[in-house]
């Protein structure tokens, strides 16, 4: 009310518009906010902070291209404005303007040595370009200002991440939490490393804290399920996919695992086909999905669905093995022997030490009647480590071949 009065005083109080713009913005009454720094700007069309002000709405308003617009007009009428550069930095970071943002928080810093967001606004923008040492040294400035900054922690230790110095990461992520205890992110991105250190158990304690303190967090309750399922816990795996769904349910990767989960429990082929299903239309680019899904048709004897996938997978990457493999077993299954070795050798041409190719090979120069070249990729498939012929096919073999091996 006291900058009614004021306008109402002076009707070309440029301040106060922009002043009471500002209370607005705290009220989340953006348009409002909007119409009163319009007005300053009319009256002040070199007024800066105005500019910015209204640049931020925009951006919360997430209108990018106007919020620059605006940031553009406050640094031109006030050059030394390290906010409007911080600012327009955190704007260009969400159009995925990284060289732009690093551009744009080197002049804060020109301005401001002691601004710490914009050395993480310029560590995020390296750690997205995978600079991740780059990344790390703009951390470690941000906390040499700021030890109590947990983002900066939590940034620092995502880098430790992706170059897989876990021990490092957790130590950083332990440092957030320390900092604030609520911070579910700093739990969630702990539990993935110690699952990648092989320490499952406590995994999972950090994703019960993440969860405990944001029950919607569907990522902790997937990386939960995956936990879940490489320790054969199936049960709860598939109820930790099917919570993560039931939160995001436009996630290919949540209905992926949970087809495995399912194939894995009691080979619900059905339910897995189900979900592989699902995974293809959000994401019909899914290879593993097209290849999970061609197995579990191989083990109803749909071979023809099989076929399908397979070709499917092949069509978006000519170089993936498994979709060789897969393929050249139904193939052998249909009896078409040929265009199995054909895929199988095409398999061990992309990776030679792809076990599986050797022992579908096998099977198909057994059908064909050559022996000797079955024997030879069974000793193949011995040296790589694989045991597990069947007794059956190997007696087989030796009887038909006249070899002991």
């Amino acid at each position: 009310s006291e900058f009614d009065k004021a306008i109402k005083i002076n009707p070309m109080y440029a301040q106060a518009y922009a002043i009471r713009g500002s209370v607005y913005k705290e009220k989340n009454n953006l348009d409002q906010a909007i119409l009163d720094i319009n007005k300053a700007i009319d009256i002040n069309p070199e007024y800066a902070n105005a500019y910015f002000l209204r640049g931020f709405i925009y951006f919360l308003k997430n209108n990018y291209d106007q919020a620059i617009s605006d940031l553009n007009k406050a640094v031109e009428f006030n050059p030394k404005y390290a906010e409007a550069y911080g600012l327009r930095a955190a704007t260009y970071s969400k159009k995925g303007n990284y060289d732009q943002v690093i551009s744009d928080s080197n002049k804060v810093i020109d301005i401001n040595p002691k601004y710490a967001e914009a050395y993480i606004l310029m560590a995020d923008s390296y750690s997205k370009k995978g600079s991740y040492d780059q990344a790390i040294s703009e951390c470690n400035h941000a906390i040499e200002i700021n030890p109590k900054y947990a983002e900066a922690y939590g940034l620092r230790a995502d880098c430790y991440s992706k170059k897989e110095n876990y021990d490092q990461a957790v130590s950083d992520y332990t440092k957030a939490i320390e900092i604030n205890p609520r911070l579910a992110v700093a739990y969630y991105k702990r539990g993935v490393a110690y699952d990648s250190k092989g320490s499952y158990t406590v995994a999972v304690y950090d994703y019960n804290r993440a969860i405990e303190i944001n029950p919607k967090y569907a990522e902790a309750y997937y990386y939960r399920g995956k936990n879940y399922s490489k320790k054969e816990n199936y049960d709860q795996a598939i109820f930790d996919f099917s919570k993560a769904i039931s939160i995001n349910s436009n996630n290919a990767l949540f209905y992926y695992n949970r087809g495995l989960a399912y194939l894995f429990k009691n080979k619900d082929f059905e339910q897995a086909i189900s979900d592989f299903t699902k995974a293809i239309t959000i994401n019909p680019r899914d290879i593993l999905a097209y290849c999970e899904r061609g197995s579990a048709y191989v083990m109803k004897n749909k071979y023809d669905e099989a076929l399908s996938d397979f070709n499917k997978a092949i069509e978006i990457n000519h170089n993936y093995v498994q979709a060789y493999v897969g393929r050249g077993g139904v193939y052998g299954a249909k009896g078409v022997f040929d265009q199995a070795i054909s895929d199988f050798n095409k398999a061990i041409s992309i990776n030679p030490d792809c076990v599986d190719s050797y022992v579908g090979r096998s099977l198909a120069y057994y059908s064909k009647h050559e022996y000797d070249k079955a024997w030879d990729d069974i000793h193949k498939a011995e040296s790589l480590g694989y045991k597990s012929f069947l007794p059956a096919f190997l007696e087989a073999l030796k009887k038909t071949s006249g070899r002991e091996k």
